[in-house]
């Protein structure tokens, strides 16, 4: 009997392990970090001597691995079947000035040219954490690691055993297995919770924040865009000693998951700019006569071209803007803006809002 108990208490552990080794990937060694000019990069541009590389997020590759690396390091789990594609941004300054970089100014365009303004670090981890590939991914990790601390406890317990035959010690036996097993249970909670803090600071270590780039200084960090298919991210560069200001379109192809797995909250909760795509004004209004962007429908962003050369004619017709309409929010603008809402006796007569937009446009 007591042979008998070993054998399947044996039998039942090592098809346990076996289970959670079919669902864990091997690990690699760390590959050091590569930041190289983005003009080496796929993805790039280059206004003024200033160049911006976007790398985005692939299932075999590492974003920080050298670009020309036939072997690079991968990632330990595809973030884009959670719905997020990290886009690491590489800035290289060569201008003659310092440029400016605000990570809410960075905006992505998909292939049907929806625009989306990245996730916050908050927003990135929930869906990531919601969704059901992490949850199947973080749940073979745990597995792995606490069915050996799991075994080795009740296998000692098992083979401890052997040549006693007194059914005292059989129910120590049995006992003992069970513990192991209760223990496994709560180091698989706190496995499990571990994982996901792991993730959290893993997404807001390398999230770009606000920060000044000096002349001949290379920086980078990391935006979290949804996980579409887009095919460019702009960025507006701006000099903290002047008015100058550009935006930056960098033409990206990304990577999707064919069937996004969520539980609980939708996939991608991507938010959507205010400068998305524009739907026709039939199908904003009962009236297939009214204009999305004289009643508000629709707001424009003076930071985008197009936006702004719409707006910069507008203001030039009311002799308010009177250099080149360029499509560049520079001081002329700001200042014919300004003008524009004074003489209007509208509040914050800096700021661009539907109020503002619906006036100028009426």
């Amino acid at each position: 009997m007591e042979r008998k108990l070993i054998f399947l208490t044996c039998l039942f552990f090592f098809l346990v392990v076996l289970a959670s080794c079919a669902t864990t990937q091997p690990t690699q060694p760390p590959k050091a970090r590569v930041m190289l000019h983005p003009a080496e990069y796929p993805n790039h541009a280059t206004v003024e001597d200033i160049s911006i590389a976007a790398v985005p997020f692939r299932a075999n590759r590492s974003i920080y691995s050298d670009p020309n690396d036939a072997n690079p390091s991968k990632p330990p789990f595809n973030l884009l079947e959670a719905g997020v594609c990290p886009v690491r941004l590489i800035f290289s300054n060569e201008s003659s000035g310092s440029i400016f970089v605000d990570p809410s100014q960075i905006s992505c365009i998909d292939v049907n040219g929806v625009t989306y303004q990245p996730f916050d670090v908050d927003e990135a981890g929930d869906l990531v954490v919601a969704s059901k590939a992490f949850q199947n991914w973080a749940k073979g990790s745990v597995s792995g690691a606490v069915m050996g601390s799991l075994l080795g406890s009740a296998l000692g317990s098992v083979l401890g055993s052997i040549g006693r035959q007194d059914s005292t010690q059989k129910g120590v036996l049995l006992g003992s297995v069970a513990d192991s097993a209760t223990g496994a249970a709560e180091d698989a909670k706190t496995s499990y919770a571990n994982i996901e803090q792991q993730l959290r600071q893993m997404l807001a270590k390398d999230n770009l924040k606000e920060m000044t780039i000096y002349r001949n200084i290379k920086r980078d960090g990391v935006v979290l865009l949804p996980a579409v298919k887009l095919q460019k991210v702009q960025i507006l560069l701006q000099d903290p000693d002047s008015n100058w200001s550009r935006l930056v379109e960098i033409p990206i192809a990304t990577e999707s998951a064919s069937t996004p797995q969520k539980t609980g909250q939708e996939p991608a909760r991507a938010k959507p700019a205010s400068t998305s795509s524009r739907p026709s004004a039939a199908s904003l209004a009962p009236k297939p006569t009214q204009d999305p962007i004289a009643s508000g429908a629709v707001l424009l962003n003076p930071a985008l071209p197009h936006d702004a050369q719409m707006i910069q004619t507008r203001l030039s017709k009311l002799g308010l803007y009177k250099v080149a309409i360029d499509g560049i929010w520079g001081k002329g603008s700001r200042a014919a803006l300004r003008t524009f809402k004074l003489n209007s006796s509208l509040a914050n007569p800096d700021k661009w809002d539907k109020e503002t937009q619906m006036l100028l446009f009426k």
